[in-house]
C-alpha cells in the first residue's frame, strides 16, 4: 500500500473572503444545475424515451428515477455544498 502524503498548502495573500461568495456561488451552480436538468429532461423526453421508459420499469431504475433524477434538489444540494466547500 501507498502511505498517504497529506500536502498542507501555505494560506494565499487574500485570505478575507466575502461572506456573500458562497451564495454567489450557490446561485451559479443552482442556475447550471436547473440548466444542465431541464437539458437532459428534454433529452430523455425525445431521443431517448424508449431506454428511459424500460429504465424507469426496473425496479433500481424506478427507485432511482423518482427519488433522484425525477426532481432537481438532491443536484442542486450537492452543487451548493461542492460551491461552499473550499
Amino acid at each position: 500500500m501507498n502511505p498517504i502524503t497529506v500536502v498542507i498548502k501555505p494560506p494565499t495573500t487574500d485570505v478575507t473572503e466575502s461572506p456573500t461568495e458562497g451564495t454567489k456561488n450557490c446561485t451559479i451552480m443552482f442556475r447550471l444545475l436547473v440548466l444542465g436538468h431541464l437539458i437532459y429532461v428534454s433529452a430523455f423526453s425525445s431521443w431517448a424515451f424508449d431506454i428511459q421508459y424500460r429504465f424507469r420499469l426496473s425496479v433500481l431504475g424506478r427507485w432511482i428515477y423518482r427519488y433522484w433524477l425525477g426532481y432537481p434538489w438532491p443536484w442542486i444540494g450537492i452543487g451548493c455544498i461542492a460551491a461552499i466547500s473550499p
